[in-house]
């Protein structure tokens, strides 16, 4: 890593979310910011650095209070012109010292230079893990992964290389006043994302992914399509992050599939809505709705 000549002082913005340090879980319907981001990162950093920031002297904590999930993240992106600046965010957790592990991530994910970017995500974490963030490629004239924090008492810490989820490596100490240039929401523990519908025209079905933090099962209702529940999709196959998809299409039986079916040979295709519960082992049920449209042509 290094810092490159053109970079220019401004002043920082944090994320304004506050924390509730002494709880053992975030509240369903609660989300807790962590981590800071700046107007404009300074610090611009080469491609195969894994950074963290254990602590700040102000403004928002890293590190995560609660158990819960991570629903987004956000980072500043350096200008540029043919740009291909791409980060993973990264979570983290003390082994020793400096010594950390990697316990998991999202991405890698492109990023529109010179501009706030935000992802979705359902990545769990514990209690005192920290965020972080890997530099997968540089753009033009590299990565703004930190910013400048003035008086910041507390280094960040940096790894060359990309540690694996499950694997632990030795940090050190980056350059001082600087703070990784990163921010997350924090969720309940059983958060999780509905992505984006894909549609078999052809047989008039639609296949939702769901993503899914934790193991547990997932299930799906809507009227007149066939249901899916507990053996039907265990996420207890799928690693954190991993993707549950159900399959949406019209059931055999009953008036309201009956009516669904008949709008499909009619129409060629059916607005309806859908609910997808996901429920953690050993912690409560969440559900989400979407609504679907099915086309049959």
């Amino acid at each position: 890593m290094r810092r490159r000549p053109f970079c220019q002082r401004f002043a920082f913005a944090a994320t304004i979310a506050s924390l509730s340090l002494g709880a053992s879980a975030v509240p369903a319907s609660a989300q807790v910011g962590i981590g800071q981001v700046a107007p404009a990162p300074l610090l611009l950093c080469d491609a195969g650095h894994d950074l963290l920031q254990p602590q700040v002297s102000s403004g928002n904590s890293y590190v995560a209070p609660a158990n819960g999930t991570i629903t987004s993240w956000s980072t500043h992106a350096a200008p540029g012109e043919s740009d291909s600046q791409r980060l993973t965010m990264k979570v983290f957790r003390q082994v020793s010292a400096n010594t950390y592990a990697a316990v998991g991530h999202d991405g890698p994910r492109e990023l529109r230079s010179g501009a706030l970017n935000r992802f979705p995500a359902a990545v769990p974490v514990q209690t005192g893990d920290v965020l972080g963030m890997h530099v997968v490629a540089e753009g033009d004239f590299g990565t703004g992964c930190a910013f400048d924090a003035g008086a910041e008492a507390f280094r960040y810490l940096d790894l060359t290389g990309d540690l694996p989820d499950g694997a632990a490596g030795g940090f050190s100490p980056g350059i001082p006043g600087f703070r990784v240039n990163i921010a997350a929401d924090v969720g309940p523990t059983n958060a999780f994302l509905l992505e984006r519908l894909k549609a078999r025209k052809k047989k008039g079905i639609a296949i939702l992914t769901v993503i899914v933090p934790r193991p547990g099962e997932v299930a799906l209702r809507g009227p007149g399509i066939k249901p899916i529940s507990g053996a039907g999709a265990k996420a207890a196959r799928f690693t954190p992050g991993g993707k549950v998809k159900l399959k949406i299409k019209p059931h055999k039986k009953g008036k309201k599939a009956k009516r669904l079916e008949r709008r499909l040979r009619k129409k060629g295709k059916a607005k309806l809505k859908v609910r997808v519960t996901y429920t953690p082992s050993g912690d409560a049920s969440n559900t989400l709705a979407r609504k679907v449209t099915l086309v049959r042509k």
